[in-house]
């Protein structure tokens, strides 16, 4: 896609990406009224700003795939101001350009099969986050990916469904979920680290044979 492709076309509503997609420029799709997004297996890259300020984007899908996919994150955030309440699936595991939250007041997340580490502050702070599936291609669960994640007032209950593979527990990955009230902790499991659960709503917790080190 070309840089300012489809800029401030709000009346875009709907758009299928070809398979055959390599990168998405900076500002291509900002500001239209793209209700959802699927971004092909094929994309390497989201620049600038690609989708954002699109404010009624309720869906990013991000295909499953081996390779890769980088995008920007922070004030030029790639999804940045593209602030609607969203499901987003990730299939495949991202480079950041700064850790940081890139999706804004995502409700629900499922990472694909072909995710093996979740990225440290993923989802930090994504208040009205209630739903959390994770693949079994998952090992790493990077430090404060879902930091403070899922306390605003209207989520009842935050659920995490954890991945069979998951082998690390990075720092304070889930610390300060205060809808957090149950995890069944993988047999695979073999480090939880430093206040990973500190400050949730955890009412019991099984630790797994497997676990050398907490």
């Amino acid at each position: 896609a070309m840089n300012d492709a489809f800029n401030s076309c709000n009346k875009l509503m709907s758009i299928t990406l070809p398979s055959t997609l390599k990168n998405i420029n900076g500002y291509a799709f900002s500001g239209t009224g793209l209700t959802s997004i699927t971004i092909p297996a094929s994309v390497d890259s989201i620049g600038i700003r690609g989708f954002g300020d699109c404010h009624s984007m309720a869906s990013i899908d991000i295909e499953d795939s081996d390779n890769v996919l980088k995008m920007i994150n922070g004030y030029n955030g790639s999804f940045n101001y593209t602030d609607a309440d969203k499901t987003v699936v990730i299939g495949r595991n991202l480079w950041l350009s700064e850790n940081g939250a890139p999706f804004i007041n995502p409700t629900s997340v499922e990472f694909g099969e072909k995710v093996t580490t979740i990225n440290p502050y993923l989802f930090r702070w994504c208040d009205k986050l209630s739903s959390v599936s994770i693949g079994s291609g998952v090992t790493t669960i990077g430090d404060a990916a879902f930091y403070d994640a899922g306390d605003a007032d209207e989520v009842g209950e935050m659920v995490v469904t954890m991945g069979e593979n998951v082998t690390t527990i990075g720092g304070s990955a889930f610390e300060g979920c205060d809808k957090l009230t149950s995890v069944t902790l993988p047999s695979t499991l073999k480090l939880v680290e430093g206040y990973a659960f500190q400050s949730s709503a955890l009412t019991s917790i099984v630790i797994p044979a497997s676990v050398d080190s907490l």
